[in-house]
């Protein structure tokens, strides 16, 4: 459900979408997007989904589940009304999927 995260986050239609640059070394060896300037060697360019809607939650975390700080590579976790509740009749893949009311989405990062 990648596609979700863009259901709740937009860019303004009449601006370009944010981008930022990150060292790309670390952000392959240490999965941390370190912002650099857009001329450093090696800097990857990173592009925005847009900021995040009204009424809807999102947050960074770990494989583990733990919430990761900025700047941090993890899964995209949303809490969002345009969200399933579950998989009918299958508690068992429900549990899988949501914890807290997010469900995990994509691999994604937030800007530190």
């Amino acid at each position: 459900m990648a596609e979700n995260v863009f259901a709740v986050t937009q860019s303004r239609f009449d601006e370009p979408p944010k981008r930022i640059w990150v060292d790309g070394a670390r952000l392959r060896n240490e999965h941390l997007a370190q912002t650099v300037p857009e001329e450093k060697p090696d800097a990857v360019c990173l592009v925005s989904s847009g900021s995040l809607l009204p009424r809807n939650q999102l947050r960074i975390e770990s494989i583990e589940g733990q919430e990761l700080a900025p700047g941090a590579v993890g899964e995209i976790c949303i809490s969002s009304d345009s969200l399933f509740e579950g998989y009918y009749n299958r508690p068992d893949l429900t549990g899988e999927v949501l914890r807290d009311g997010f469900s995990e989405q994509a691999t994604g990062v937030l800007p530190a």
